[in-house]
């Protein structure tokens, strides 16, 4: 088989296994997906979490099973997901992923559909949204914990990723728990 062919087929079953995650995953259909985007057209808020969440949950899960541990971005993603509740800067995912800070960058997005800095908050406004629901912590005990030193920039980047307050989304819970 000439190498060229190897390369090809090496990439089909690359792709297919790609495709496979996905699958197994489990996540939203393209129905749903169109219906949330619609939905998202209207002004719904809860539809437009729904899919952000949903695709994130997506990225973990092919990033964990399709991605070699030895490979850069799978490094960096495991010092991402031990480390996110401390400062994280590039130059710490440079030295662990042994690149420059441009290639790393690059890397990064094409891996994960969107900027280490967007990454990192949705990582930490999920914790957050998980000690909020899972415990008994109050808003700004839950930011610091998810690594926010700052209680109005955790409400900003709450607010940009889920489209309600920190307020809201624990009153939201209890609505929902009673």
């Amino acid at each position: 088989m000439s190498r060229k062919r190897e390369l090809s087929t090496s990439a089909d079953d690359n792709l297919k296994a790609y495709f496979n995650q996905i699958k197994k995953a489990k996540l939203l259909t393209f129905e749903e997906e169109l219906e949330l985007s619609r939905r998202i057209q209207a002004g719904e808020e809860e539809a437009r979490s729904r899919l952000i969440e949903s695709n994130l949950r997506l990225v973990v899960r092919i990033a964990k099973n399709y991605l070699n541990e030895e490979e850069p971005m799978q490094k960096a993603l495991k010092f991402i997901l031990q480390n996110f509740h401390k400062q994280i800067q590039i130059k710490d995912l440079r030295k662990v992923t042994n690149m420059s800070t441009s290639s790393f960058c690059t890397s990064f997005k094409n891996t994960y559909r969107m900027t280490f800095k967007d990454y990192l908050l949705n990582v930490r406004i999920g914790y957050a949204c998980k000690l909020l629901t899972d415990s008994s912590q109050n808003i700004s005990r839950a930011a610091y914990l998810s690594g926010f030193e700052n209680l109005s920039n955790f409400n900003r980047q709450f607010k940009k990723i889920k489209g309600i307050t920190p307020s809201q989304f624990l009153t939201e819970v209890e609505s929902i728990e009673q």
